[in-house]
């Protein structure tokens, strides 16, 4: 019987390229990956009867299959299909470069991840301190104020749904930053052309920089 440590929740956590959920056009998002999150002998958080792995795995499942209906000319590509680390990984980190790999080698422009959270609590009741006052004790040079709790016992009854979405992209605005910035932009001086924007040296440069910035998180 599975140890019950607390309420699964069912919150997907999707990691993508766009922020919009409207039919891009064709030219733009041709492949999707669609990452279950875990998988094989990392089970994720833990349900009253569930496990995150697997409701990642449904729920990746049929979403790919409402895409793959929506828009029959798109390319869906699972990181796993069934309870397994992605690749048959024997390690977490292993697991995680094959994702990686995999949507590089599919060339995916869209790249979706399902993960699924607890609320925090452990599944029935719970109790809940909270501060009602504080009293004094003792006498003299011993006198002190310590306060006083009262335990109110609540029950767990958490359901329902939430969407992140996060999205990481190297943004015009950021890269016109780090242009300046590095002396790559309009006002670049002679001693700094070999970092014009034109030269394939300063773009990767440039790259190299934007990358190492943390992206704007969107939720």
């Amino acid at each position: 019987m599975m140890k019950k440590t607390s309420t699964l929740l069912a919150l997907c956590v999707i990691t993508m390229g766009s922020s919009s959920f409207s039919p891009p056009p064709k030219s733009q998002i041709r492949t999707v990956i669609i990452d279950p999150g875990h998988g094989g002998f990392d089970p994720g958080t833990h349900g009253l009867i569930s496990k995150e792995k697997n409701v990642a795995l449904s729920i990746s499942l049929r979403l790919g299959k409402a895409l793959q209906e929506a828009f029959p000319d798109l390319k869906i590509v699972y990181t796993r299909t069934t309870d397994i680390m992605p690749g048959n990984k024997p390690t977490l980190p292993e697991g995680i470069r094959y994702r990686a790999e995999l949507a590089n080698k599919a060339h995916g422009d869209l790249f979706l991840c399902i993960h699924c959270n607890s609320d925090g609590h452990d599944p029935g009741k719970y109790a809940v301190r909270r501060l009602v006052r504080y009293k004094t004790v003792g006498r003299g040079r011993r006198k002190r104020q310590i306060p006083v709790y009262a335990t109110t016992w609540v029950k767990n009854t958490t359901v329902g749904t939430a969407t992140y979405i996060w999205k990481a992209d190297r943004n015009l605005p950021k890269g016109d930053a780090i242009n300046q910035r590095q002396g790559l932009g309009e006002n670049a001086s002679a001693d700094n052309a070999a970092f014009d924007m034109t030269s394939p040296e300063a773009k990767m440069r440039a790259q190299l920089y934007e990358k190492n910035i943390l992206p704007t998180a969107h939720y």
